[in-house]
């Protein structure tokens, strides 16, 4: 928050309107942050504990800990980010931001279900279930709900899931939906018609949603670990189009990190498991060129301070 919306001269009544003010304009959805962490399923990220501090910060810098409505939101918060005061006086001054900081650097998880697919053609189907169960219980990945969705989503006589149908799917699901691919599909173009048509559709659906603000699209991406780490900081689970280890396409969930490994949901798996980041390389590399999709209830512009 830039010091020069706080004209110094108003009140502390007007000073704190102001403050807040231009806190939720910055934020674009505090009462959507707030709304998060007191939701049983929801898991605080890196960039959560960073919000925090600065919000913290900005109040504690212009003295406006004394406001009972402040007091309460900081105790919620805090509650919420295990810092657990012992009175909401306290929660105006007690934090250690730097311990809960490196303890999410280290290892962060978002909580989510594992399921095994029961179809060999609906590892996009069971990865989007699983993504979508983290943000709304009213999503669940089952062997109903994932062949009730192949069948919405996958074209006349197409064996396969197109990612662009997906995409309609997250958006229209509510989702904040970004997409990254190592190729910007406007301008490569594929020898076989076959490729050359999915590429057109999903361009189609690139100029659909363009102007939708619960979608954005980065071409020409590295799509490397470190892209995956940072959409997990900021609380999004992350679905990867690559290959299995004989080389046929098929898509994976990442939602967390233990050091510098990634915990994966692969759907032709029993359990989530651990991936290198060599590994994450070699199973995310599809001939067509990289690509990931991540989803989540935050808005964008939601940690823009």
């Amino acid at each position: 928050m830039n010091e020069k919306f706080i004209d110094n001269n108003l009140n502390p009544i007007e000073k704190e309107k102001v403050l807040i003010d231009v806190t939720l304009s910055k934020t674009k959805n505090l009462n959507d942050f707030l709304d998060n962490i007191a939701n049983s399923s929801y898991s605080v990220s890196l960039n959560d504990v960073i919000l925090f501090e600065k919000i913290f910060s900005d109040y504690k810098k212009y003295n406006l800990f004394e406001d009972s409505k402040a007091q309460e939101l900081f105790f919620n918060l805090s509650n919420t980010l295990k810092l657990l005061p012992d009175t909401k006086e306290a929660a105006s001054h007690n934090f250690d931001f730097q311990e809960l900081r490196q303890s999410k650097e280290k290892e962060y998880r978002l909580r989510s279900l594992h399921t095994r697919q029961s179809h060999s053609a609906t590892c996009s189907i069971v990865s989007y279930l699983m993504a979508a169960n983290i943000y709304k219980n009213s999503i669940r990945p089952s062997k109903e709900s994932e062949i009730s969705l192949y069948n919405e989503l996958r074209e006349e006589n197409a064996k396969n899931v197109e990612l662009y149908n997906l995409i309609k799917k997250s958006v229209s699901d509510g989702f904040y939906t970004k997409v990254y691919s190592q190729l910007d599909y406007r301008e490569k173009h594929f020898d076989s018609d076959d490729w050359e048509l999915r590429r057109q559709k999903y361009i189609q659906t690139l100029d659909e949603y363009k102007t939708n603000n619960h979608f954005k699209e980065n071409p020409n991406f590295n799509i490397e670990p470190v892209l995956f780490r940072e959409r997990l900081q900021d609380g999004e689970a992350v679905l990867v189009n690559g290959t299995t280890g004989g080389g046929v396409l098929h898509m994976r969930l990442i939602t967390g990190y233990k050091g510098n490994n990634f915990i994966v949901s692969d759907p032709l798996s029993n359990r989530k498991e651990e991936y290198t980041p060599e590994l994450i390389e070699l199973t995310c590399n599809p001939p067509a060129g990289k690509w990931c999709m991540s989803i989540s209830n935050k808005d964008f512009d939601f940690y823009a301070m």
